[in-house]
């Protein structure tokens, strides 16, 4: 029974994890813009206004600017970029 219990809450334990949302090429391209060059306005509203609400980027004065979130999302892509292509250089 004890062992039961512990395997369920292992189980369940991994279900804890968040993932982040998938991202389009168009909003990883607009999420690196607003990385370089904050003031830029040159993002179409829809790639905006979802980069909002999943908390990515914020609106300061009239213009676009990414939260911490946005900034970590970006250096997990590079990571993962750069492991894939490691990976795919030893072969």
């Amino acid at each position: 029974m004890q062992l039961d219990r512990m395997r369920r809450r292992r189980i369940f334990a991994r279900m804890d994890q968040i993932l982040p949302p998938k991202l389009t090429d168009l909003e990883l391209e607009a999420l690196r813009l607003v990385a370089a060059h904050p003031a830029t306005r040159h993002i179409p509203y829809r790639v905006q206004s979802r980069l909002k609400d999943i908390g990515y980027a914020k609106e300061v004065l009239g213009g676009i600017v990414l939260t911490d979130d946005g900034l970590r999302r970006i250096a997990i892509d590079r990571e993962h970029v750069r492991t894939f292509v490691e990976a795919d250089a030893s072969r």
